[in-house]
């Protein structure tokens, strides 16, 4: 499986990945290549090794998969929580599908305003997970120029004239991890309408539910004013619908890179106005941590 492992170390270098010839979120070809796979090393001991396609993930250095084990304080106290029995401390393992943002398209790279040591949001709420549940893990198998139907569980049929669902990259391969929870970060479905777009969702909601994974579904992002029309007008309408469809468990992406005037923020955003900038990364991820996802476990 392609993937980057984000490894909790002593004392790590920064190696770092690229990958060419991706797309853009909503499946179309964009500007420029690169993915970025990359953290420098910070007071937490995190690096990254990057796979083919420069998408992020963890491990610890044990190789273990960082399985919460049950145990008690030194006052002979429970360590568990009140809300599961998940230890508040405990090491946790988050699995990201998704598509070019979540995998940092274009953010190390300076012709489209990036530079080399960027971090996309999976990367940099992993090094915060690690702090306060050292031994924490996340796996981030997105791929540029992805969508929901590539991320669909392994032996579904979509429709005609979509390929089929991606065994490496997808929600079955996510599960594989035996993740304690997983993010979804697909947007624009590839001219799909909508209600395609949520069914696929829903489809692989139910693969996590049926694995007892809880799982989160970011928004789509804000556009230009520049974008296509038909984008344009679809993104309001399955911003609303996600946010409906999953409730607690939907992240507002959208609302974190908007601005006044209802596009995309430009401040928070590369210069191929399609992938968010570090900026906007930064955006993401306190999205991540507002909605407090080990809460839910």
């Amino acid at each position: 499986m392609l993937a980057t492992f984000i490894t909790l170390c002593a004392a790590c270098g920064d190696p770092a990945s690229t990958t060419e010839g991706s797309s853009g979120d909503d499946g179309s070809e964009a500007a420029g290549s690169s993915s970025v796979g990359s953290t420098a090393a910070s007071a937490t001991g995190v690096t990254t090794t990057a796979g083919g396609d420069g998408s992020t993930g963890t491990g610890a250095d044990d190789g273990s998969s960082g399985a919460a084990s049950n145990g008690s304080s030194d006052d002979g106290s429970s360590d568990a929580s009140s809300s599961g029995g998940v230890i508040d401390d405990a090491p946790l393992e988050l699995v990201v599908i998704g598509a070019s943002t979540a995998a940092g398209k274009n953010l190390d790279q300076p012709q489209y305003g990036g530079a080399p040591g960027n971090k996309p949001f999976a990367t940099l709420y992993a090094e915060q997970l690690a702090i306060d549940r050292p031994g924490s893990t996340v796996v981030n198998l997105a791929v540029p120029g992805t969508t929901s139907f590539d991320g669909m569980p392994t032996g579904s049929q979509n429709p005609p004239g979509y390929a089929a669902p991606d065994p490496m990259h997808n929600i079955t391969a996510a599960l594989a991890e035996s993740p304690d929870m997983v993010l979804v970060a697909y947007h624009l479905g590839a001219g799909a309408s909508t209600e395609q777009v949520i069914a696929n969702l829903t489809a692989i909601q139910d693969a996590a539910d049926a694995a007892g994974v809880p799982v989160w579904f970011s928004t789509p992002l804000p556009r230009f004013a520049t974008a296509d029309p038909a984008q344009l007008a679809q993104i309001p309408e399955m911003r609303d619908a996600v946010l409906t469809t999953f409730g607690d468990h939907a992240l507002d992406f959208f609302a974190a890179l908007v601005g006044d005037d209802g596009y995309a923020d430009a401040t928070l955003f590369l210069t191929d106005e399609n992938h968010p900038n570090q900026a906007g990364h930064q955006a993401l991820y306190q999205v991540l941590l507002d909605a407090d996802l080990p809460a839910a476990l």
